[in-house]
């Protein structure tokens, strides 16, 4: 386990986003030209790595999976916790918060969760599609799908990147209908933590 950081790439900007970059975005969804993608990802690490280590809020386990935990939560279960998977490329936020509502367990992004050497640091591409699963953790929506259709209608994910985000959607459908969820990295880390091994060690 170490310490690392997560930076969010935003090659699109659209709805929902409002004024970016010095213009007003209205309802349909841009590309970001590649030198802005890339400045936004070097101005945000760059701010980060002003921050000292011990107080990043990401751990790395494994290739598998990465923690974000701010290290001031006392609570490792039930204050929120953000898992980033990348060979199932979701971003999971476990305990997102009021502003999804009490019921509300988990809320998983669909995202490419990339290292890149480069920088240093993962670098995380939202794909759009989120999942909403209620603290049951069985019920469960499908969200923004009208906005990918978008995005694919208007050239900005490729036919491949779209079949990728729908076969990740439906594996995370699958888990949770099976009674599998969560995952097995996410319960073998919360195991750990249960027995007085905290992780992130807090």
């Amino acid at each position: 386990m170490k310490k690392t950081l997560v930076v969010k790439r935003k090659p699109v900007i659209g709805r929902g986003f409002g004024k970016r970059y010095g213009k007003i975005v209205g309802q349909g969804f841009k590309a970001n030209p590649p030198s802005v993608v890339k400045a936004d990802i070097q101005q945000q690490i760059e701010q980060l790595i002003q921050i000292p280590e011990d107080s990043w809020r990401w751990w790395q386990l494994s290739n598998d999976l990465i923690i974000e935990k701010s290290p001031k939560d006392a609570d490792f279960i039930s204050s929120p916790t953000f898992y980033y998977l990348p060979q199932r490329r979701w971003v999971m936020a476990q305990n997102p918060g009021l502003y999804f509502g009490e019921e509300l367990g988990w809320y998983v992004d669909i995202a490419d969760i990339t290292y890149e050497p480069t920088y240093g640091c993962w670098i995380v591409t939202d794909l759009f599609c989120d999942v909403i699963i209620l603290k049951d953790n069985r019920t469960h929506s499908v969200l923004d799908l009208d906005e990918l259709a978008e995005v694919f209608e208007g050239g900005l994910v490729t036919q491949n990147q779209l079949v990728q985000i729908l076969r990740d959607t439906q594996a995370l459908i699958d888990l949770i209908r099976s009674g599998n969820f969560p995952p097995a990295e996410i319960e073998e880390c919360q195991r750990l933590y249960e027995r007085g091994k905290q992780v992130p060690p807090l």
